[in-house]
């Protein structure tokens, strides 16, 4: 999983730290960065993971300039950076490991990446201009220089990996790179959630995959695909039953839904059913039903591994709900038993990663407070340069202590503050 992540010189972050456990809340009022947040995270995977440019681009929500920080008097940072550490599974690595020597290979592994723009012809364009892949515990790890090249290469005789080829599988080469193949699979599964109604509700093509877009497009195809990953004899329908038990728990008006396959229109579509009504298309679904059904088909995804973030999963949805989602997820980061029946015997069930940014009080009812973080945005000075706005995270105090500060001075959110945080987001 993703253990950390590092921001400087991206939209509203400078030297931005956060640490992420199994499972973490991020709120804050409007404008405090918890959107940019998501499109640094998007935009520092698609990174590592080899992505075009053009594409981390697009998936951060912006074009290559805008990106970059800016102070108050309109200049930009010169730079980006960006690190992601990850505690890679001990079992993954040692099933990899053609030494077959149990805990030869660390789990814990730093990723960092520097990206500018770079002048060519009359233009600048983006380029990453350093990028390492590294062992957090040890230096000189005995047997890393038996890893082949492109996959990796050795630097100054130390332990940090340059990864041109970012972290595939070295061709024509009968084994792979192994920490690196590991975290390629955490990295391609990692999914943000900004759904939206209109695109949840529309019917997905037949005939191909269909995945889950980030707004939320292709949702009946998707659950398509989960029937088809998880049904057997026993279970025609796969994991569908237990999306659908938890759904209808939630929300008490649906009491089931289908996939409606039509080889006419060459589509599969969502429909519901209800107490007063026999069938409806998600087109008459509401916008929170829609919400919450493609929120519980990603947590109960057995092919999913890798971090879940979601935006503001309150949006459309009732409290009590929410409270009940929130619940769910929570749960899915701990040993999730129910997959054992979708999963090999010797392949782990170990929980989830999720995190939710949201600007909704009833967060504070149901999670604790170490796994909640309060993002504000502060003013940064100094250095020689203009003010710049900068997004600034804040642990949580206690209940009933006073506040300290961490280890940069930063004073931790008071019984007070997270008083008049309910008060606003409530209208008072």
């Amino acid at each position: 999983m993703i253990t950390r992540i590092e921001i400087d010189g991206f939209k509203s972050f400078l030297d931005f730290q956060l640490d992420i456990p199994p499972f973490l809340a991020v709120i804050g009022r409007n404008a405090s960065g918890k959107s940019n947040l998501l499109d640094a995270l998007m935009f520092a995977v698609a990174v590592a993971r080899g992505d075009r440019l053009v594409d981390a681009v697009a998936a951060a929500r912006g074009d290559a300039a805008s990106l970059f920080h800016r102070r108050t008097d309109g200049t930009a940072v010169e730079r980006m950076r960006f690190a992601l550490e990850f505690l890679l599974s001990r079992s993954d690595l040692d099933a990899r490991d053609l030494e077959e020597e149990a805990g030869r290979l660390p789990t814990s592994w730093r990723y960092e990446t520097e990206l500018r723009l770079v002048p060519r012809g009359k233009r600048e364009v983006l380029q990453v201009v350093e990028e390492s892949f590294s062992p957090l515990a040890s230096r000189g790890v005995p047997g890393l220089k038996q890893f082949p090249p492109p996959a990796m290469r050795m630097a100054k005789g130390v332990d940090l990996l340059h990864i041109p080829d970012r972290v595939l599988p070295h061709a024509g080469e009968d084994r792979d790179w192994v920490p690196g193949s590991v975290c390629a699979e955490e990295l391609e599964s990692v999914a943000v959630l900004r759904l939206e109604p209109t695109e949840l509700a529309r019917p997905s093509p037949l005939g191909h995959e269909v995945g889950l877009s980030a707004a939320g497009a292709g949702l009946a195809g998707y659950l398509q695909g989960i029937v088809e990953a998880t049904a057997s004899d026993a279970r025609p329908e796969g994991v569908l039953p237990l999306i659908k038990a938890r759904l209808t728990r939630m929300v008490r008006e649906v009491t089931d839904f289908d996939l409606v396959t039509d080889p006419l229109r060459g589509d599969v579509r969502l429909r519901f059913m209800s107490r007063h009504h026999a069938g409806f298309e998600a087109e008459q679904a509401s916008d929170g039903t829609l919400r919450l059904l493609a929120m519980l088909a990603v947590l109960y995804d057995p092919r999913r591994r890798g971090l879940l973030a979601i935006e503001e999963p309150e949006n459309g949805v009732f409290p009590e709900r929410l409270r009940d989602l929130i619940g769910i997820a929570r749960d899915e980061t701990r040993e999730r038993d129910w997959l054992r029946a979708w999963r090999a015997p010797d392949d782990g069930v170990r929980g989830a990663q999720v995190l939710v940014t949201s600007h909704s009080p009833v967060l504070l009812d149901v999670v604790p407070r170490d796994e909640v973080v309060f993002l504000e945005s502060a003013t940064r000075v100094g250095g020689g340069v203009a003010p710049s706005a900068v997004t600034r995270p804040r642990r949580l105090a206690a209940a009933g202590e006073a506040p300290r500060r961490d280890a940069s001075g930063v004073p931790a959110v008071s019984d007070a503050e997270l008083e008049r945080f309910r008060v606003a987001a409530r209208g008072g």
